[in-house]
């Protein structure tokens, strides 16, 4: 992995409700339980990563995504994925091409006109 000081990013808890998307958007990952906030980072350009304890069972188990977020049991996977993040690894790359399939499954249409900018093939975020 290319060398990245994960100490040197900065680390924003989400308060007030109306800043959620604003915050998330400028963000490079998104470190949650499972949740659909990991599919409306994906919406805005932006890598979850979500944390599923394994000493418990998970009734929204993400799982049926792992091809497109990263799925991390331990603090160790927590760093190695953060890195791949951080360093734009060909497994970031490979997860970022499976969100417009995955946004379309969860949102549907995500071009249509007031749905939002919608994601190109590479998972970026496309043209308001």
């Amino acid at each position: 992995f290319p060398s990245h000081d994960i100490s040197r990013n900065s680390i924003v808890s989400l308060v007030k409700d109306n800043e959620v998307f604003d915050q998330l958007s400028s963000a490079d990952v998104l470190v949650s339980g499972g949740s659909s906030i990991a599919f409306e980072a994906m919406a805005l350009g932006v890598m979850p990563l979500v944390y599923e304890s394994p000493s418990e069972f998970s009734p929204c188990s993400m799982q049926k995504f792992k091809n497109a977020i990263f799925i991390v049991h331990n603090s160790e996977e927590i760093t190695k994925c953060l890195k791949a993040v951080f360093g734009r690894t060909q497994q970031w790359s490979d997860r970022r091409k499976k969100w417009p399939q995955v946004c379309q499954a969860v949102f549907g249409d995500l071009w249509t006109e007031g749905k939002g900018a919608g994601l190109d093939g590479a998972g970026n975020p496309g043209p308001s």
